[in-house]
């Protein structure tokens, strides 16, 4: 996230949060698993903050109409510090899910992909959230990692299948900005990617005196802004410029020890 003010000790702030939003998130997944015939689904979360809102946003999702007939047989929770979540992993294999939603992040991510292995519900298929493609995590979770991992991504992950044109060119850029230090990007990397290119050119065409309002006004007109995960557009006020088209779904690759493009743009399954 960041923010524009009009100035030091002003009340008056505009926020701008940069990728797709959670809930676009959980459309995007419930998208490609109604497509994959998943239906009955499991959720299991931790209980801080951010697993109750990722949560919550699929329970919103799935009002959706197009969504009928899909529902969450079993949802669990456990504390991020938990060691094991073999109580909650019981109740859900006996749901006999068609899929689970690992609604966790970081630390309590591990836990889970391990406990999934222990429970023998490793071939059963968990989508989990984009918050979890962290290269560094990746790796270390590799060993243990179920036959079937789903996550949402970027669209900057989808730069092998994406076609040609601006979008695609601007994932040029950035793969060989970061290729060029002998970085492979992810997520981290990503995210402040767009915002920062969009401050950028504000700044280049208002001038080297241009303050915080005129910025923000800048920013707030931003529309057809080719990015890594698409086009931009903040015209709308949600003041983040994308959405489901800024989403794609990448599946856990044992044998490359990475994650593959399986979506197009907003989760329809590739053929």
């Amino acid at each position: 996230d960041f923010c524009l003010s009009r100035g030091l000790g002003d009340v008056y702030k505009r926020q701008f949060s940069g990728g797709a939003s959670s809930y676009d998130q959980a459309v995007e997944t419930l998208t490609f698993a109604k497509a994959k015939g998943w239906k009955r689904l499991a959720k299991i979360a931790t209980s801080d903050a951010t697993g109750q809102d990722i949560g919550e946003q699929f329970d919103d999702a799935l009002k959706l109409p197009q969504f009928s007939g899909m529902r969450i047989i079993v949802s669990e929770h456990y504390n991020g510090t938990d060691v094991s979540v073999a109580a909650q992993l019981a109740n859900i294999r006996a749901a006999n899910p068609d899929a689970i939603l690992g609604m966790t992040v970081g630390t309590a991510t591990g836990t889970l992909l391990r406990s999934l292995r222990d429970a023998g519900l490793d071939r059963v298929p968990l989508l989990s959230n984009l918050g979890n493609l962290l290269n560094s995590a990746l790796s270390q979770y590799s060993s243990f990692m179920p036959s079937k991992v789903y996550f949402t991504a970027p669209r900057f992950y989808a730069h092998d299948v994406a076609l040609p044109g601006p979008v695609r060119d601007a994932q040029n850029a950035f793969y060989k900005a970061f290729n060029a230090q002998g970085i492979n990007p992810d997520v981290g990397n990503g995210f402040p990617w767009d915002p920062a290119r969009i401050v950028i050119a504000g700044l280049r065409k208002l001038g080297p005196h241009a303050d915080a309002k005129s910025l923000l006004a800048y920013m707030e007109s931003v529309h057809d802004f080719a990015g890594i995960n698409g086009i931009s557009d903040y015209r709308g006020g949600d003041q983040r410029g994308q959405g489901l088209t800024a989403l794609v779904i990448v599946q856990w690759n044992a044998a490359k020890k990475h994650v593959v493009t399986v979506s197009e743009p907003g989760g329809k399954p590739l053929r």
